[in-house]
Protein backbone atom coordinates (compact mmCIF):
# COMPACT_ATOMS: atom_id res chain seq x y z
CA UNK A 1 0.00 0.00 0.00
CA UNK A 2 1.40 3.39 -0.90
CA UNK A 3 3.03 5.28 2.20
CA UNK A 4 3.84 8.31 1.42
CA UNK A 5 4.57 10.60 4.18
CA UNK A 6 6.83 7.65 5.56
CA UNK A 7 8.32 7.24 2.13
CA UNK A 8 9.53 10.64 1.87
CA UNK A 9 11.04 11.12 5.75
CA UNK A 10 12.91 7.76 4.78
CA UNK A 11 14.08 8.99 1.02
CA UNK A 12 14.98 12.67 3.20
CA UNK A 13 17.13 10.40 5.81
CA UNK A 14 19.00 8.48 2.73
CA UNK A 15 19.59 11.86 1.12
CA UNK A 16 21.18 12.93 5.00
CA UNK A 17 23.13 9.71 4.98
CA UNK A 18 24.63 9.63 1.82
CA UNK A 19 25.37 13.48 1.39
CA UNK A 20 26.96 13.19 4.53
CA UNK A 21 29.27 9.99 3.71
CA UNK A 22 30.69 12.43 0.19
CA UNK A 23 30.76 15.86 1.94
CA UNK A 24 32.12 14.69 5.12
CA UNK A 25 34.26 11.52 4.73
CA UNK A 26 34.46 12.24 0.98
CA UNK A 27 33.09 8.72 -0.55
CA UNK A 28 30.26 7.45 -2.14
CA UNK A 29 27.41 5.24 -0.14
CA UNK A 30 27.73 1.97 -2.34
CA UNK A 31 26.01 -0.71 -0.48
CA UNK A 32 27.15 -3.30 -2.08
CA UNK A 33 30.96 -2.51 -2.60
CA UNK A 34 30.46 -1.45 1.28
CA UNK A 35 29.24 -4.73 2.09
CA UNK A 36 31.65 -6.90 0.68
CA UNK A 37 34.64 -4.74 1.58
CA UNK A 38 33.48 -4.63 4.71
CA UNK A 39 33.10 -8.68 5.21
CA UNK A 40 36.64 -8.82 3.49
CA UNK A 41 38.17 -6.54 5.80
CA UNK A 42 37.04 -8.03 9.04
CA UNK A 43 38.05 -11.98 7.58
CA UNK A 44 41.74 -10.66 6.87
CA UNK A 45 42.46 -8.10 10.17
CA UNK A 46 39.35 -8.36 12.28
CA UNK A 47 41.01 -5.57 14.67
CA UNK A 48 42.17 -3.22 11.94
CA UNK A 49 39.23 -3.35 10.19
CA UNK A 50 37.24 -1.77 13.24
CA UNK A 51 39.28 0.98 13.69
CA UNK A 52 39.76 1.95 10.50
CA UNK A 53 37.72 0.89 8.37
CA UNK A 54 34.94 3.27 7.11
CA UNK A 55 32.95 0.43 4.87
CA UNK A 56 32.88 -1.95 8.84
CA UNK A 57 31.88 1.23 10.23
CA UNK A 58 28.85 2.12 7.80
CA UNK A 59 27.80 -1.93 8.51
CA UNK A 60 27.59 -0.79 12.32
CA UNK A 61 25.87 1.88 11.70
CA UNK A 62 23.42 0.08 10.11
CA UNK A 63 23.27 -2.88 12.62
CA UNK A 64 22.59 0.02 14.77
CA UNK A 65 19.62 0.87 13.39
CA UNK A 66 17.99 -2.68 13.09
CA UNK A 67 18.59 -2.65 16.72
CA UNK A 68 17.20 1.09 17.40
CA UNK A 69 14.21 0.20 15.31
CA UNK A 70 13.22 -3.31 16.74
CA UNK A 71 13.74 -2.11 20.08
CA UNK A 72 12.28 1.26 19.70
CA UNK A 73 10.49 2.15 16.53
CA UNK A 74 9.22 -1.71 15.72
CA UNK A 75 6.11 0.05 13.48
CA UNK A 76 8.84 0.49 10.98
CA UNK A 77 9.97 -2.85 10.75
CA UNK A 78 9.41 -4.84 7.68
CA UNK A 79 6.99 -7.44 7.00
CA UNK A 80 9.41 -10.43 5.67
CA UNK A 81 6.74 -13.14 5.45
CA UNK A 82 4.58 -10.84 2.97
CA UNK A 83 5.95 -11.74 0.06
CA UNK A 84 6.60 -15.27 0.72
CA UNK A 85 3.50 -16.30 -1.26
CA UNK A 86 5.15 -14.58 -4.66
CA UNK A 87 8.53 -15.96 -4.10
CA UNK A 88 9.19 -17.65 -7.39
CA UNK A 89 11.80 -20.42 -5.96
CA UNK A 90 10.05 -20.47 -3.07
CA UNK A 91 12.86 -21.39 0.31
CA UNK A 92 15.31 -21.05 -2.49
CA UNK A 93 14.78 -17.54 -3.90
CA UNK A 94 16.25 -15.28 -1.50
CA UNK A 95 19.66 -17.71 -2.13
CA UNK A 96 19.46 -17.32 -6.18
CA UNK A 97 18.54 -13.27 -5.97
CA UNK A 98 21.57 -12.76 -4.01
CA UNK A 99 23.91 -14.72 -6.01
CA UNK A 100 22.78 -12.61 -9.58
CA UNK A 101 22.27 -9.79 -7.53
CA UNK A 102 26.43 -9.85 -5.84
CA UNK A 103 27.86 -10.96 -9.32
CA UNK A 104 25.94 -8.14 -11.35
CA UNK A 105 26.65 -5.44 -8.61
CA UNK A 106 30.18 -6.15 -9.18
CA UNK A 107 30.41 -6.60 -12.49
CA UNK A 108 28.22 -3.48 -13.34
CA UNK A 109 29.96 -1.82 -10.63
CA UNK A 110 27.64 -0.87 -8.32
CA UNK A 111 23.64 -0.95 -7.04
CA UNK A 112 20.72 1.48 -6.43
CA UNK A 113 22.66 3.50 -3.45
CA UNK A 114 25.83 3.62 -5.30
CA UNK A 115 24.18 4.44 -9.37
CA UNK A 116 21.22 5.19 -7.83
CA UNK A 117 21.06 7.70 -4.81
CA UNK A 118 24.90 8.71 -5.66
CA UNK A 119 25.60 8.21 -9.14
CA UNK A 120 22.94 9.88 -10.91
CA UNK A 121 22.57 12.79 -8.58
CA UNK A 122 26.18 13.35 -9.75
CA UNK A 123 25.33 13.46 -13.23
CA UNK A 124 27.41 10.21 -14.53
CA UNK A 125 26.69 8.93 -17.40
CA UNK A 126 27.36 5.16 -16.48
CA UNK A 127 25.15 5.28 -13.66
CA UNK A 128 22.16 6.35 -15.80
CA UNK A 129 22.83 3.56 -18.11
CA UNK A 130 23.19 1.22 -15.38
CA UNK A 131 20.11 2.63 -13.12
CA UNK A 132 17.72 2.29 -16.46
CA UNK A 133 19.11 -1.05 -16.94
CA UNK A 134 18.45 -2.49 -13.87
CA UNK A 135 15.08 -0.98 -13.46
CA UNK A 136 14.00 -2.42 -16.56
CA UNK A 137 15.15 -5.34 -16.02
CA UNK A 138 13.86 -5.61 -12.55
CA UNK A 139 10.50 -4.56 -13.42
CA UNK A 140 10.07 -7.79 -16.61
CA UNK A 141 11.50 -9.97 -14.05
CA UNK A 142 9.09 -9.14 -11.12
CA UNK A 143 6.00 -9.55 -13.95
CA UNK A 144 7.71 -12.53 -16.10
CA UNK A 145 8.29 -15.07 -12.35
CA UNK A 146 4.77 -13.35 -11.19
CA UNK A 147 6.65 -12.35 -8.22
CA UNK A 148 4.35 -9.43 -7.66
CA UNK A 149 2.40 -9.10 -4.24
CA UNK A 150 -1.20 -8.04 -3.51
CA UNK A 151 -2.35 -5.38 -1.45
CA UNK A 152 -5.77 -6.15 1.03
CA UNK A 153 -7.19 -2.97 3.38
CA UNK A 154 -8.40 -3.76 7.07
CA UNK A 155 -11.36 -5.79 6.15
CA UNK A 156 -9.06 -8.17 4.12
CA UNK A 157 -10.69 -7.49 0.89
CA UNK A 158 -7.84 -7.02 -2.20
CA UNK A 159 -7.44 -3.62 -3.36
CA UNK A 160 -5.29 -1.82 -5.47
CA UNK A 161 -1.44 -1.07 -4.11
CA UNK A 162 -1.92 2.51 -4.71
CA UNK A 163 -4.50 3.20 -2.40
CA UNK A 164 -3.16 5.44 0.84
CA UNK A 165 -2.40 3.40 4.12
CA UNK A 166 -0.60 5.21 7.18
CA UNK A 167 -1.84 5.46 10.00
CA UNK A 168 -0.64 9.32 10.79
CA UNK A 169 -1.45 9.72 14.66
CA UNK A 170 1.22 6.54 15.62
CA UNK A 171 3.80 7.57 12.96
CA UNK A 172 4.18 11.22 13.24
CA UNK A 173 5.49 11.91 16.46
CA UNK A 174 8.48 8.67 15.42
CA UNK A 175 9.34 10.17 12.09
CA UNK A 176 9.61 13.67 13.40
CA UNK A 177 11.98 12.37 16.29
CA UNK A 178 14.09 10.34 13.71
CA UNK A 179 14.53 13.29 11.37
CA UNK A 180 15.34 15.54 14.10
CA UNK A 181 18.18 13.44 15.51
CA UNK A 182 19.46 12.48 12.25
CA UNK A 183 19.81 16.60 11.43
CA UNK A 184 21.20 16.82 14.71
CA UNK A 185 24.17 14.24 14.56
CA UNK A 186 24.75 15.10 10.89
CA UNK A 187 25.46 18.41 12.26
CA UNK A 188 26.90 17.78 15.45
CA UNK A 189 29.61 15.32 14.33
CA UNK A 190 32.22 17.27 12.47
CA UNK A 191 32.34 19.94 15.28
CA UNK A 192 32.70 17.73 18.05
CA UNK A 193 36.20 18.90 19.72
CA UNK A 194 37.47 15.02 19.07
CA UNK A 195 40.31 13.80 17.44
CA UNK A 196 40.17 13.72 13.60
CA UNK A 197 40.32 9.59 13.04
CA UNK A 198 37.12 9.74 15.72
CA UNK A 199 35.13 12.09 13.93
CA UNK A 200 35.86 10.50 10.37
CA UNK A 201 34.64 7.10 11.91
CA UNK A 202 31.32 8.63 14.10
CA UNK A 203 30.77 10.05 11.01
CA UNK A 204 30.86 6.97 9.00
CA UNK A 205 28.84 5.34 11.65
CA UNK A 206 25.93 8.09 11.80
CA UNK A 207 25.72 7.45 7.74
CA UNK A 208 25.28 3.85 8.04
CA UNK A 209 22.68 4.43 10.71
CA UNK A 210 20.92 7.15 8.86
CA UNK A 211 20.93 4.97 5.52
CA UNK A 212 19.29 1.83 7.63
CA UNK A 213 16.93 3.91 9.30
CA UNK A 214 15.99 5.70 5.55
CA UNK A 215 15.99 2.24 4.18
CA UNK A 216 13.27 0.74 7.23
CA UNK A 217 11.27 4.10 7.46
CA UNK A 218 11.00 4.62 3.68
CA UNK A 219 9.92 1.49 3.21
CA UNK A 220 13.17 0.20 0.81
CA UNK A 221 13.76 -3.01 3.79
CA UNK A 222 10.60 -4.57 2.63
CA UNK A 223 11.05 -6.87 -0.35
CA UNK A 224 7.31 -7.07 -0.76
CA UNK A 225 6.95 -2.96 -1.20
CA UNK A 226 10.01 -2.90 -3.22
CA UNK A 227 8.47 -5.44 -5.73
CA UNK A 228 5.10 -3.65 -5.62
CA UNK A 229 7.06 -0.68 -7.46
CA UNK A 230 8.73 -2.70 -9.12
CA UNK A 231 5.36 -4.04 -10.63
CA UNK A 232 5.22 -0.93 -12.34
CA UNK A 233 1.29 -0.80 -13.28
CA UNK A 234 -1.81 -0.95 -11.23
CA UNK A 235 -2.94 -2.81 -9.69
CA UNK A 236 0.17 -4.20 -8.24
CA UNK A 237 2.18 -0.90 -8.83
CA UNK A 238 2.86 0.54 -5.26
CA UNK A 239 4.01 4.45 -5.83
CA UNK A 240 5.49 4.62 -2.72
CA UNK A 241 9.43 4.37 -3.19
CA UNK A 242 9.31 6.92 -6.16
CA UNK A 243 9.78 9.26 -3.25
CA UNK A 244 13.10 8.32 -2.89
CA UNK A 245 13.87 9.84 -6.40
CA UNK A 246 12.11 12.54 -5.17
CA UNK A 247 13.31 13.64 -1.75
CA UNK A 248 16.29 11.21 -2.35
CA UNK A 249 18.11 11.24 -5.69
CA UNK A 250 16.91 15.29 -6.03
CA UNK A 251 18.62 16.83 -2.82
CA UNK A 252 21.80 14.86 -3.54
CA UNK A 253 21.53 16.18 -7.03
CA UNK A 254 20.97 19.67 -5.40
CA UNK A 255 24.12 19.29 -3.29
CA UNK A 256 26.17 18.28 -6.10
CA UNK A 257 25.07 21.11 -8.44
CA UNK A 258 26.17 23.69 -5.05
CA UNK A 259 29.09 22.14 -4.73
CA UNK A 260 30.26 22.84 -8.40
CA UNK A 261 30.31 19.30 -8.62
CA UNK A 262 32.76 19.02 -5.96
CA UNK A 263 35.15 21.31 -6.96
CA UNK A 264 34.24 24.41 -5.06
CA UNK A 265 34.12 22.74 -1.36
CA UNK A 266 36.27 20.02 0.12
CA UNK A 267 35.25 17.31 2.72
CA UNK A 268 35.04 18.54 5.71
CA UNK A 269 36.52 14.91 7.61
CA UNK A 270 39.16 14.24 4.40
CA UNK A 271 41.73 15.90 2.10
CA UNK A 272 39.80 15.15 -1.20
CA UNK A 273 36.70 13.29 -2.39
CA UNK A 274 36.97 9.76 -3.56
CA UNK A 275 34.86 9.27 -6.44
CA UNK A 276 34.86 7.06 -9.31
CA UNK A 277 37.06 7.67 -12.48
CA UNK A 278 35.45 5.41 -14.66
CA UNK A 279 33.59 7.37 -17.73
CA UNK A 280 32.83 4.82 -20.29
CA UNK A 281 29.78 3.02 -21.23
CA UNK A 282 31.00 -1.26 -21.50
CA UNK A 283 29.30 -4.09 -22.01
CA UNK A 284 30.28 -5.03 -18.79
CA UNK A 285 28.39 -2.47 -16.86
CA UNK A 286 25.57 -3.14 -18.96
CA UNK A 287 25.52 -6.95 -18.32
CA UNK A 288 26.18 -6.36 -15.05
CA UNK A 289 23.10 -4.17 -14.25
CA UNK A 290 21.01 -6.49 -16.18
CA UNK A 291 22.51 -9.59 -14.18
CA UNK A 292 21.39 -7.53 -11.01
CA UNK A 293 18.02 -6.87 -12.12
CA UNK A 294 16.75 -10.22 -12.19
CA UNK A 295 18.19 -10.99 -8.87
CA UNK A 296 16.56 -7.48 -7.77
CA UNK A 297 13.12 -8.29 -9.51
CA UNK A 298 13.06 -12.28 -8.33
CA UNK A 299 13.61 -11.34 -4.90
CA UNK A 300 13.20 -7.03 -4.21
CA UNK A 301 16.43 -7.25 -2.62
CA UNK A 302 19.39 -5.11 -3.49
CA UNK A 303 22.13 -5.06 -1.26
CA UNK A 304 21.34 -2.14 1.22
CA UNK A 305 17.94 -4.46 2.52
CA UNK A 306 20.28 -7.33 1.88
CA UNK A 307 22.48 -5.78 4.97
CA UNK A 308 19.29 -5.27 7.01
CA UNK A 309 17.90 -8.67 6.56
CA UNK A 310 20.91 -10.19 7.18
CA UNK A 311 20.14 -8.76 10.71
CA UNK A 312 16.34 -8.97 10.89
CA UNK A 313 15.23 -11.80 8.49
CA UNK A 314 16.84 -14.80 10.40
CA UNK A 315 17.71 -17.62 7.38
CA UNK A 316 16.09 -15.96 4.85
CA UNK A 317 17.91 -12.48 5.28
CA UNK A 318 21.44 -15.04 5.87
CA UNK A 319 20.63 -16.94 2.80
CA UNK A 320 20.80 -14.00 0.69
CA UNK A 321 24.29 -13.04 2.18
CA UNK A 322 25.38 -16.21 1.77
CA UNK A 323 24.79 -16.16 -2.43
CA UNK A 324 25.88 -12.45 -2.19
CA UNK A 325 29.41 -12.55 -1.06
CA UNK A 326 30.89 -15.86 -2.88
CA UNK A 327 29.20 -14.35 -6.32
CA UNK A 328 30.89 -10.77 -5.70
CA UNK A 329 33.97 -12.15 -4.94
CA UNK A 330 33.42 -14.59 -8.45
CA UNK A 331 32.37 -11.60 -10.80
CA UNK A 332 35.97 -9.89 -9.23
CA UNK A 333 38.01 -12.58 -10.79
CA UNK A 334 36.56 -11.89 -14.16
Amino acid sequence: MFTPLKSICGAFMLHEATDNYLFSNGRILGASSILFGGIQQLLTDPITAIKTSPSVHVLFGMLLSSVSTYLFTPLFLPNYTAHIAWAPFGSWTNLIAGLLVGFGTKLGSGCTSGHMLCGLSRGSKRSFVATATFSAVAMATARLLGSLPSCYDAAGQQVACYHIAENYSAEIPYLAGLLGLVLLLRNVIPKLNLPLTTRQTLSSIFSGFAFGTGLLVSGLAAPSKTLGFLAGIPPNFDPSLAMVMLFGVLPNAISAYQSGYFTKVKPLLTGDFSLPTAKDVTPRLVIGAAIFGVGWGMAGICPGPGILGSFLDGVRGLSWLAGFVPAYYVAGLI
